[in-house]
């Protein structure tokens, strides 16, 4: 069962090995988050058009059970780069998201609705 990213693109060409690229990337980081990650939506765009430099942006859309969307841009000249960057970064910024819910949790005496283990994730995702 995995993980299933919308892709979005404007003036990026997506190929069979870059929409690979992008799933797999969103599989490996957000499959460990179970049900809690409701979706995941990058969106890519070329944002200098024509003129070249770095100019591929992603922005990755991360939408969940309980909190805010975290929502993460990264550019680079370089698609492949950009996405892998942007999707760390935003299993990064969840995995802190769901600590900070824990312990808010735990001083209320609540016990968190999370069908992961927090402690699991520490690892680093390869870019």
């Amino acid at each position: 069962n995995s993980m299933q990213a919308q892709i979005h693109s404007n003036r990026v060409c997506v190929g069979d090995t870059l929409r690979d690229h992008i799933e797999s990337r969103v599989d490996s980081t957000f499959r460990r988050f179970g049900s809690w990650v409701r979706r995941v939506t990058v969106s890519l765009d070329d944002i200098n058009g024509p003129r070249g430099g770095v100019c591929k942006q992603c922005t990755v859309v991360v939408t969940t059970r309980g909190i805010r969307h975290i929502v993460v841009k990264e550019t680079d000249a370089d698609v492949f780069a950009a996405v892998s960057s942007a999707i760390r970064r935003a299993g990064m910024s969840l995995n802190r998201k769901a600590k900070e819910l824990q312990s808010r949790r735990t001083r209320l005496g609540r016990r968190l609705e999370l069908d992961f283990d927090i402690s699991q994730n520490e690892q680093e995702v390869p870019s």
